[in-house]
């Protein structure tokens, strides 16, 4: 009898018990105006959402799940200040990602459009294809980087700024859904010093007038390195010392 009750009992515990939930831990981050800086390690399980006008610069070892942007500025100089894995959600008006440091961007989520800052002298390599269909404006001085054929993306990416580099390199290669834009004294650079560029490493470049094309030294680029290609009126074609561009170009008012 006695055994019968403890079969019975047991069976009510686990019918009745509450089941252990892990809860998931956000962080906000909020500046309404000028700069503040987290310095320390977030072990948050969930996202790090920023919000007000202001710069939140990261700069310790995160591992939150993803950052989301709501508003203003997120500074960052390292993929750890990202959070664990590396990911940023762009969802508001005007907000941007400022990269301080060489570093991998991660993956970039286009919810809102939005603005990847690379400051001059840094190299931002885009290692995962972004995802969504609102713009990634790329600015600042600095690079943003592709050495790998990255997925198919509907991404479109935005290049303005004198001197702002997207630079397609090694085994590099742009889906036709990025479809990047070089405004005038903005950059597509092929190859780096006497490295190498692949056959169709970008497709559908809109290069405008005062935009430049900018072959590295001693790369030889393919004849068909950039596919359907729109080249206006007023483009530039720079050849570094030791280049070799041998496409054919056609030129549109």
């Amino acid at each position: 009898m006695k055994h019968i009750q403890k079969i019975i009992l047991s069976f009510l515990i686990a019918l009745f018990a509450k089941p252990q939930l892990h809860a998931v831990a956000d962080m906000y981050f909020s500046v309404p105006t000028g700069t503040g800086t987290y310095s320390g390690d977030n072990t948050a399980t969930g996202k790090a959402y920023k919000t007000g006008a202001g710069t939140a610069v990261f700069s310790g070892a995160n591992t939150f799940g993803q950052v989301e942007i709501d508003a203003g500025t997120v500074s960052v100089g390292s993929a750890s200040n990202l959070g664990n894995p590396t990911a940023t959600i762009f969802n508001g008006t005007s907000v941007i990602l400022k990269i301080t440091a060489d570093m991998n961007t991660g993956a970039l989520t286009m919810t809102t459009a939005g603005t990847v800052q690379v400051q001059s002298g840094v190299t931002a390599t885009l290692n995962t294809a972004p995802s969504g269909s609102n713009t990634l404006s790329v600015t600042g001085t600095g690079a943003v980087a592709v050495t790998s054929a990255l997925a198919a993306s509907t991404t479109p990416i935005a290049v303005s700024g004198s001197g702002t580099t997207l630079r397609v390199s090694g085994s590099g290669v742009l889906s036709s859904g990025i479809a990047p834009s070089i405004t005038s004294g903005s950059i597509l650079q092929l190859g780096t010093s006497s490295g190498t560029v692949a056959s169709g490493a970008v497709t559908n470049a809109n290069i405008a007038s005062g935009g430049i094309l900018y072959i590295a030294p001693g790369v030889s680029a393919p004849s068909n390195v950039l596919t359907t290609p729109t080249i206006h009126n007023g483009a530039i074609i720079q050849l570094g010392a030791n280049s070799t561009f041998a496409q054919a170009i056609t030129v549109v008012a």
